[in-house]
């Protein structure tokens, strides 16, 4: 491939990078780091699972109108790549995000999600954990507070 077109491809990809803590486009929640941040009381999602190459695992939880909620997606080898994407009960999606996306490569993905004005709608969030460039199989907890 030649110089001028991979640069114009890493050109045009990084007109659509987001970085974290920035409000998403057409959204106006907010996306940040959440270490150094207290969860919610309610720990709604508190699981371990395992993920290959290529596979995506599914959670969904009902979730009231808050203004903030919490994920901890830590598999804790970041020779390892696993991604999470987030769907609101509004249907805004979020992501993917990888392990950089909180700041730290560390095999972990902690972010925190806050309603720009007011609180989500209250209704079933998705969330998907995908195991983007695994080694064998990747066990990892995954958590979600408001």
């Amino acid at each position: 491939m030649k110089p001028l077109k991979i640069l114009t491809m890493l050109m045009v990809m990084a007109l659509f990078a987001l970085p974290v803590g920035a409000q998403e486009s057409d959204t106006d929640v907010i996306v940040a780091p959440a270490s150094g941040t207290t969860p919610g009381g309610n720990n709604v999602i508190d699981t371990i699972g395992s993920v290959v190459q290529g596979e995506t695992d599914y959670y969904y939880q009902d979730i009231p109108s808050v203004p903030r909620v919490w994920t901890d997606l830590n598999w804790g080898v970041p020779s390892n790549s696993l991604t999470l994407k987030v769907i609101t009960s509004e249907g805004t999606v979020l992501g993917p995000y990888r392990d950089s996306a909180d700041g730290v490569t560390d095999g972990r993905i902690y972010l925190s999600f806050t309603k720009g004005s007011g609180n989500f709608a209250a209704g079933k969030w998705k969330f998907e954990v995908y195991g983007e460039s695994v080694t064998g199989s990747q066990t990892y907890s995954f958590d979600v507070w408001y």
